[in-house]
């Protein structure tokens, strides 16, 4: 079910639109720099240091991952029934501290627009109505030198 969530997330962060994909065409209407590439885009629940520690990163870094799965078993004659809840961490490092802090709102911007525009049905049992919750966290040492982050939490229906 999780890796369903996030596979599906990712599909609609990378999904090619043109000669781009639509992040990073979101990103560049914003002025945001640098370029994504779709190598940026990963699954999985880990701390900035420990992907530091085993991935090559090139940020920005767009971690998505199914952090809660509640089954209320709201219909009845399912066998899942219930929510999903889906996380985006949206880390950027760069070697200086200025900008830092805008240059992640305009990723976490881009971000927000693509699920804004991917209201409606998944596919796979799989449904978004629309809203989100972000939260920024401090700037911190890492990366090329310095590290934000911003959580982005979206609620999925699941109807299975």
């Amino acid at each position: 079910m999780a890796t369903t969530v996030e596979a599906t997330a990712v599909a609609y962060l990378t999904t090619a639109v043109g000669s781009s994909f639509q992040l990073n065409a979101n990103a560049q209407a914003l002025a945001a720099v640098p370029a994504i590439s779709i190598q940026s885009v990963t699954t999985g629940a880990a701390s900035p240091e420990i992907m530091e520690q085993s991935l090559v990163l090139s940020y920005p870094v767009f971690a998505v991952y199914c952090d809660r799965i509640n089954n209320t078993l709201k219909e009845k004659f399912r066998t899942f029934s219930g929510s999903a809840q889906l996380t985006v961490d949206v880390r950027f490092s760069q070697n200086q501290i200025g900008g830092i802090q805008t240059t992640l709102e305009n990723y976490v911007s881009a971000t927000c627009e693509v699920f804004d525009g991917a209201r409606g049905d998944w596919g796979n049992g799989l449904f978004y109505r629309g809203g989100y919750e972000v939260n920024f966290v401090a700037v911190k040492k890492g990366g090329k030198g310095f590290l934000q982050l911003a959580k982005i939490t979206l609620g999925i229906d699941v109807s299975i």
